[in-house]
């Protein structure tokens, strides 16, 4: 585990109950017995009892006053029949001096007999009264908390200004982890094509060949921190029960995931559309795929088939750019009669690997065809490559959802449109007191690192197809 020799004799334990049948007699790669690590080692005192002076607790420290208690009284009352029986033998005769030894001996046995009885029957009705056992509070390894994950893939990337980000790297699993050499580690996974984001989200990374699923591995600059590997080859996954490769969930491509929500919110998803964006001749298009229907008691979604429905959708695979959600959540505050269930339009923006938030990139009470085309959402979408690709699609992928009331405010009664006198109000950030805006600007990274971008896409775009006009979004 890295444990200094100094801080393993200072507090260490590998030989208590709690530890054996927790570790159950198993040990770490260099053959050391496993156990736990007092948070601020052992208690130290200057008298000696049972010939120690260092203790877990104080239950410990009583525990060894009791027990040598035991002693000391058994010691005792043996020392008070021999004397008394002494006084006995030279009483010659003296009634009073016989009845006075008869007493401090019938004492001595009771006090013994009592002595013992109390220590068989509380042993009898729970052995730790005895041993005093307390809760005992074990050093929690923060710093493996921080860097440990469950797949190695799920590895945030470092930002660094010379080469765009620093991607973790992962070696073998060994528990003496300082003498990995250097050249063992590998790449924790691969970017899939140009799309680096900032802030360390990489939503195209795939598993790296280096980490087989199912694989241990150590992460390079934390205290041992590990993760689990899990490549698989094209068209399969891998099983996080048994560690192993199995067919895709999606043979013939596809996408699926987890719904996660606020309890008490009120805001969880009523509708899934998955659809396609389409590009012909020049123009943009979007056409549907598939709907799911959910409500509270949905915690899973699943599209198969999908990219053969695409391309029917399309007229032909080179027409299809990608394919992107619109999710209708229930509004939070269903108490006023003017409020309507909001519809988020996005694409790999809702798929939080790392357990954050989902983000749409715009949002509406009503979403059709005339707001995505017409308002350029499709253009801005593919130049923040916030698509969920073809060849993804084809390899079948997971996209988990976590609505945030946060990020998803309610945006207000039907009124209101994310558009205004001529101005396109999208990706600037909000909170549900502005419902105009469609996303919370501190709770969505990954979109807000593209927001420039995005809008200056938009804004080529609609001055290119209208001369003279002028947007500023």
């Amino acid at each position: 585990m890295g444990i200094e020799l100094a801080d393993q004799a200072q507090g260490f334990y590998s030989d208590t109950d709690e530890t054996r049948e927790t570790c159950q007699g198993k040990r770490d790669g260099e053959g050391s017995e496993l156990g736990f690590c007092l948070p601020a080692g052992q208690s130290v005192t200057t008298v000696k009892f049972g010939g120690n002076t260092k203790f877990a607790n104080i239950g410990v420290f009583i525990s060894y006053i009791y027990r040598y208690g035991m002693i000391f009284a058994g010691i005792l009352a043996v020392l008070i029949i021999i004397v008394s029986g002494l006084q006995w033998t030279a009483s010659g005769g003296n009634s009073s001096t016989i009845e006075s030894a008869k007493t401090r001996i019938t004492g001595a046995i009771t006090g013994l007999v009592l002595v013992s009885a109390s220590y068989i029957i509380l042993n009898t009705i729970n052995p730790s009264t005895i041993n005093l056992r307390l809760p005992q509070v074990w050093l929690i390894r923060a710093d493996a908390i921080k860097n440990s994950f469950e797949y190695c893939m799920n590895i945030p990337a470092k930002p660094d200004g010379a080469n765009g980000f620093l991607i973790p790297k992962v070696a073998p699993y060994s528990a003496d982890y300082q003498s990995i050499p250097e050249g063992s580690y590998v790449q924790a996974f691969a970017i899939q094509g140009d799309d680096r984001i900032t802030q360390g989200y990489f939503p195209d990374k795939l598993e790296s060949p280096s980490t087989p699923c199912g694989s241990k591995m150590t992460i390079q600059g934390t205290s041992g921190s590990s993760c689990t590997g899990s490549y698989c080859p094209p068209g399969q996954y891998c099983d996080a029960k048994t560690g192993k490769c199995d067919a895709t969930l999606f043979p013939n491509g596809g996408i699926g995931g987890q719904i996660k929500w606020t309890p008490g919110s009120g805001k969880y998803v009523d509708y899934i559309w998955l659809k396609v964006a389409c590009l012909i001749d020049g123009e943009w298009n979007m056409k549907d795929i598939e709907t799911f229907d959910t409500s509270q008691a949905i915690t899973h979604y699943a599209f198969d088939d999908v990219p053969e429905e695409g391309r029917l959708a399309c007229g032909s695979p080179e027409n299809v750019k990608g394919y992107f959600f619109i999710i209708e959540v229930n509004d939070g505050n269903d108490t006023l009669e003017l409020t309507k269930d909001d519809q988020w339009v996005g694409g790999k923006s809702f798929c939080r690997i790392f357990s954050t938030n989902s983000c749409g990139i715009y949002g509406a009470h009503t979403v059709d065809e005339s707001d995505i085309e017409d308002l350029l959402i499709l253009e801005g979408m593919e130049t923040i490559n916030d698509f969920i690709r073809p060849v993804d699609m084809e390899r079948g992928m997971s996209c988990d959802f976590n609505i945030n009331p946060d990020v998803m405010p309610d945006l207000g009664s039907g009124f209101f449109t994310l558009v205004k006198s001529g101005t396109l109000n999208v990706l600037t950030g909000g909170s549900a007191g502005n419902p105009g805006n469609a996303i919370g600007a501190e709770s969505c990274p990954y979109l807000q690192s593209k927001k420039e971008q995005f809008n200056q896409a938009i804004k080529t775009r609609y001055e290119a197809k209208h001369p003279g006009q002028t947007l500023n979004p």
